[in-house]
């Protein structure tokens, strides 16, 4: 079943570290706009791969 076009995710933002997008999410958040992060885990753990998958992602529905 495909989700509404309105409830996807979307990147508006990437980062290297996991600190900033933290905080980036934060800021978002703070504003009423629903976010999370996608491969902060992966960066923590091996930062040396950052920049290779893309660093961490901030993603937020699409509709917001």
């Amino acid at each position: 079943m495909s989700q509404p076009i309105d409830d996807r995710l979307v990147v508006i933002a990437s980062f290297h570290s996991p600190h900033e997008a933290h905080i980036a999410r934060s800021l978002q958040e703070s504003e009423g706009i629903r976010a999370r992060l996608d491969g902060e885990h992966h960066v923590s753990m091996n930062w040396m791969t950052s920049m290779a998958v893309g660093g961490v992602k901030l993603l937020v529905l699409q509709s917001d």
